[in-house]
């Protein structure tokens, strides 16, 4: 999973390959044209889509949330465009929301010069002593977020979305800030939802106050980030007639798209709207997210590798030049920026050719160097045009003397060698490396013996404890045990989650094989056949097989409290390794 900074311009393209045309048309795929003309090279923390459930017609309101320099206590604000706004073309106008967090206790003087610089100072004086009645009503009650929409000629009113701490509360909140409803039907009307983890509800603030009866109510339940609970949400909304089952199938198969990897981009809904007016919900909506950091992590691979594994030769084979090029090209074609090249790589002769031809396409190589390379070979690599070396650390000696900023180092800890990581830290640092990646014994070592949990544990609150600006500690996913152990007991805390807290072959990864043939790992010996990625990631056999495969089912593992943190590496399925 690569996390990166994007622009508006990665997420609309990333909206085009995933178009789902009941909510957006190929009318209002092309409008957003538009957006991207005025918005497309400017970063954007996420991307979002408003979708009206009930009403047939398939456009959004395109949202962005984007750094703000110019209104004092702003960081960043939140732009909504309408797709009519957007649709027209020409300079568009957003409407603007700020996520401001203000009660009771919010400083007064920031208070002022906020409103000043988001609403101007003709409307932030009109609005300032009808909004200090508000949030005086409830101290536990707090303006989420503050919104002004000029696009849509609103000119003297202020959005505010507001949260009540508890269900009770709302009603009773409502009711003192003047809100001009019916309460008891207002409780008739969202009891079927009370189900809810979170209600906050968006009025519409004037001189006056609280505007009209017409209020919203934004509703989000941790529950939904599993898609089968969304769906069945979804099929409750269906139910009560809010959502056409067109718009609520377009939901679901949304949350089900494979995230990115590289940039990552995951694809979730991040809460739902209901709007309320005489006395009935009227309207759902449904805001979708394109986030660069997981929504959730119920999801067994990403769309497309982040890397491919090429191994260029071995005692057997060396890879065919045109077979190589072949897959350099499936790569850029399927967007896999990365490729690490293994093996025998300082014996292959076209490791030039190849370097350049990654140049050429746009694609991030790495070499790695495994054990018993001679010297005189190590030697070579200086010369080599390659952005980033992994070495073996038994190796690290060979290069020492030369420039190691792009390198990395990669130690393999077994049970007679735990108790020495501080001293390949130290040593690692003397050789001036980028980089120490800790992994723990392969398969093909069946000699070495796996770290005992104890010395695991200590490893763990190692890395956990180092510091150091110029060297970063990496665990490799394959080694999950020292990962997970390193997360912590308590289950809800530990973040080694998702593809990468264990064996992650089939999931983000994939190998060429120095005599062509594929396999999900260079150390997984179940090969297959194909010129086309798409078509291998897609249908492979042992690829789907490594998916489904949800947590580890050695006996050892029974009743460890890391288990739903920890994937140990296929090849080691099912081995007493802790």
């Amino acid at each position: 999973m690569e996390i990166k900074n994007l622009k508006v311009k990665d997420y609309l393209e990333h909206l085009a390959r995933h178009q789902i045309k009941e909510i957006i048309s190929d009318e209002c795929m092309s409008a957003l044209a538009n957006v991207k003309a005025q918005y497309g090279d400017t970063e954007t923390h996420c991307a979002g889509l408003e979708v009206r459930l009930g009403d047939p017609e398939p456009y959004i309101d395109y949202i962005m949330e984007i750094d703000e320099f110019n209104i004092p206590g702003a960081d960043r604000l939140w732009y909504e465009l309408d797709y009519e706004e957007y649709a027209k073309g020409g300079h568009l106008e957003p409407c603007l929301f700020y996520t401001a967090y203000l009660n009771s206790a919010t400083d007064k003087d920031y208070l002022k010069k906020l409103l000043a610089g988001f609403l101007g100072e003709k409307r932030a004086r009109t609005l300032y002593d009808p909004l200090i009645r508000i949030m005086a009503v409830n101290p536990k009650m707090y303006v989420r977020s503050i919104g002004t929409m000029t696009s849509r000629q609103e000119l003297d009113i202020m959005r505010m979305v507001l949260y009540f701490p508890t269900w009770d509360e709302l009603f009773q909140g409502l009711s003192d800030i003047g809100w001009k409803g019916d309460i008891e039907a207002l409780k008739t009307a969202l009891e079927p939802w009370k189900e809810v983890w979170s209600t906050e509800v968006a009025v519409d603030l004037g001189p006056e106050g609280v505007m009209s009866e017409k209020i919203g109510f934004e509703i989000f339940s941790p529950s939904w980030k599993h898609p089968v609970l969304m769906s069945s949400f979804i099929a409750k909304l269906e139910k009560a007639g809010l959502c056409l089952p067109s718009k609520g199938d377009a939901l679901r198969r949304w949350t089900n798209i494979l995230p990115d990897g590289d940039p990552f981009i995951h694809t979730f809904v991040a809460y739902f709207k209901l709007n309320y007016k005489d006395g009935k919900i009227t309207e759902a909506k449904a805001y979708l997210e394109q986030s660069p950091t997981p929504g959730n992590y119920y999801f067994a691979a990403y769309e497309k590798p982040v890397f491919a594994e090429m191994e260029l030769k071995n005692r057997s084979n060396a890879l065919d030049l045109d077979t190589a090029i072949h897959w350099l090209k499936e790569l850029k074609a399927n967007r896999v920026r990365k490729v690490k090249f293994i093996g025998d790589v300082l014996e292959y002769q076209h490791l030039g050719e190849l370097l350049k031809h990654c140049k050429e396409f746009g694609i991030n190589p790495q070499i790695e160097i495994n054990s018993n390379v001679p010297k005189e070979k190590m030697a070579t690599l200086p010369a080599l045009d390659a952005p980033s070396l992994i070495v073996d650390f038994d190796n690290l000696k060979s290069l020492q003397g030369t420039d190691l900023a792009k390198t990395s180092a990669k130690w393999y800890m077994d049970i007679d060698n735990a108790g020495t990581l501080p001293q390949v830290v130290s040593e690692s640092e003397k050789l001036g490396v980028k980089e120490l990646i800790i992994t723990g014994m392969t398969p093909q070592k069946a000699a070495a013996v796996y770290p005992e949990k104890q010395q695991l544990i200590e490893a763990a609150e190692f890395i956990n404890n180092y510091k150091n600006t110029k060297m970063t500690l990496t665990v490799d996913s394959c080694f999950s045990p020292l990962r997970a152990i390193m997360g912590g007991e308590n289950t809800k805390r530990n973040r080694n989650r998702g593809i990468e807290r264990g064996c992650s072959a089939g999931r983000d990864r994939f190998c060429i094989h120095a005599d062509g043939r594929l396999s999900p790992c260079i150390f997984i010996k179940e090969f297959e056949n194909s010129d086309s990625l798409a078509t291998y990631w897609e249908k492979s056999e042992i690829v789907q097989k490594l998916r489904s495969i949800k947590e580890n089912t050695a006996e050892s593992c029974k009743g460890c409290c890391y288990r739903r943190h920890c994937l140990t590496c296929y090849c080691k399925q099912g081995k007493n390794i802790v």
